[in-house]
Parts: C-alpha cells; structure tokens; sequence
C-alpha cells in the first residue's frame, strides 16, 4: 500500500506540527464501501477519532494495546485535558473513540484502488530533534537534525543509525522527507498501530519521487533522495495532480479538502489561519532550507511557506 500523508500546521519557522490524513493505494479485496454521486469511500483501518459520549463509562486500566473499554463496548484512547474551573482549570481525561478510517477513491486499476483519508486524524512533529547550525557550503545557518539531542526517541535512533546509516557528524537538515522523524513515525508507528495484520498485507509500498521537480520548482537545491515508502506524504506536485484527483490548480478543490477529527483537534491540530487548519506536503520550500510546502483543509493549495 501507498500512503501519502498530507496534515500539517506551522507554529513556528522551526516548529513543524502535522496533523495528517493519508494518501495510499491498497489491494480491492472486499470490505465495507460506500458510494456518493461521482465519490466512492473504502473503510480500511482504525484510529481515535470522535469525542466519547459523556453517559459512556469506561474503565480505569488500559488493554494490552493501550486501548480504554467503555460500557458501550467500543475502545478509546484516553487524553488529559485541562478545562475552566472558578478562576483556574482542573485536569480531566477525555476519551476519544477508536473507529474505521474513511477514504476517498481517487484511482482504481489493475485490482488496486489509490485513496486518500477525508479527515485530519494526528498532530506529529515533522521533526523534533534539531539544531542550528552554520552552513557547511554556503555558510548560511540552517536547523539540522540532532542525533545527540537528549530527548531523542531511542527507536527512532536506532532507525537513524541502523537503517540510513546516519551517523553523529552528519549534517541533514531538519526538513529533509528521508531522515524525518514523520516518515518514521507513519511508516512503523502509524502502519503498526492503525492497520490490522491482514490490511497491512494489502499496503502497496511506493516509490516515491523526492526530486526538485516533485516541488514544482526544477532549480530548487532543498531536495532529498527519493524512498520507498508505505505510509507518506504528497508532493507540491502530487498536491496539483489530476493523476490523484485533484484539479492542476491552487484554487478550491473538493478533493483536497479534508475535516479535522476530535482527537486531532484536542491534541493540537489548531487553526491558525483564515480559519482553516494548514496540512504538510513533504516538498521543501525554494527559498528558505528550513520550511515546507503547505495546503489548506478547506482545499485551496497553499504552495509556499
């Protein structure tokens, strides 16, 4: 399977933040489907979405996959929360339920459909661990990934050093879509924990096009190697590709547009601009080595940083 993961808001020039909803092709071998006037949906996966009722009880130990019961029998993950109490807040836990993945079809052949999540579902960092730094060649200062960096995720380390062969002197930048922390995250995290076995199985792994091109911007120097993804996220190009759909322009588009889920928003999938939430691309910008390409939930592509 495919995935190309497209949520994003920026709260700042180094603090990247996604909110995501995904891109992937999968292997048509059945499972429940719903279709629109000219839309067509397929249910594949699970994650928290909607807020639990407030009459559901649940109970006080999670399961062995971090999960909560409720008395309706459904599972949920837990999230503390703060809200308004006299003049100050109280700390509650707000529970969020696991339910079906919905995605739209874009594409279908040859038994494999191309879809896309209709829904912002997460806020992940694109990436963490960095440090500012001197350039090495243009002697401009950039923010690098920081393989030393105290808090590191120790599996994502382990990624890092094992798998691309990253080591401690390595100048990468922050931004760059092979060493990012994100592309860990979907690729074992997210793949692990949304997708049952048997789904997993039906995950098409993509090779994807990282060059300048894929930015839209063929002299841009602030590209990464091209990878073979499972779980990823589009490209300035691919934002604007009737291939996946979507109309050869950065106005409105239907097929671009997406909503952001319960869960996403309690954890920090915020709006911060014409009351839309903004989601990442994975292309970096031209001008500035530090930031990345952007869409509006609303569906507008907002190619710039």
């Amino acid at each position: 399977m495919k995935t190309k993961v497209t949520n994003i808001f920026i709260g700042a020039l180094i603090g990247i933040v996604l909110s995501f909803a995904i891109f992937l092709p999968i292997y048509l071998t059945g499972g429940k489907t719903e279709v629109e006037p000219q839309i067509e949906y397929i249910y594949f996966g699970e994650y928290a979405q909607s807020l639990g009722k407030n009459s559901v009880k649940f109970g006080e130990e999670p399961d062995a996959d971090g999960y909560f019961l409720g008395d309706d029998n459904e599972r949920y993950v837990r999230v503390e929360a703060t809200e308004p109490y006299g003049s100050g807040v109280m700390k509650v836990f707000k529970y969020f339920k696991v339910e079906k993945l919905r995605w739209r079809v874009v594409s279908k052949s040859d038994g494999i459909a191309t879809v896309i999540c209709d829904s912002i579902i997460d806020n992940v960092a694109f990436q963490p661990y960095y440090k500012r730094v001197s350039g090495v060649d243009d002697k401009i200062e950039r923010n690098n990934i920081d393989i030393k960096a105290d808090n590191i995720d120790q599996d994502y380390l382990s990624y890092l050093k094992n798998e691309l062969n990253m080591g401690e002197e390595d100048n990468i930048k922050m931004n760059n879509w092979e060493y990012s922390y994100l592309r860990y995250f979907l690729n074992y995290e997210f793949f692990e924990k949304a997708f049952s076995e048997e789904e997993q199985s039906r995950i098409v792994e993509t090779q994807l096009d990282n060059s300048a091109a894929s930015t839209l911007q063929s002299d841009n120097l602030n590209f990464c190697n091209d990878t073979v993804d499972k779980v990823f996220l589009l490209s300035s190009a691919e934002a604007v590709s009737p291939e996946f759909g979507f109309k050869a322009s950065y106005q409105f588009d239907a097929n671009r547009a997406v909503y952001v889920t319960d869960y996403a928003a309690q954890i920090g999938a915020e709006k911060i601009s014409w009351d839309d939430i903004n989601y990442q691309l994975k292309s970096v910008n031209y001008s500035h080595a530090a930031t990345l390409y952007q869409c509006l939930a609303t569906g507008r592509a907002w190619l710039r940083s």
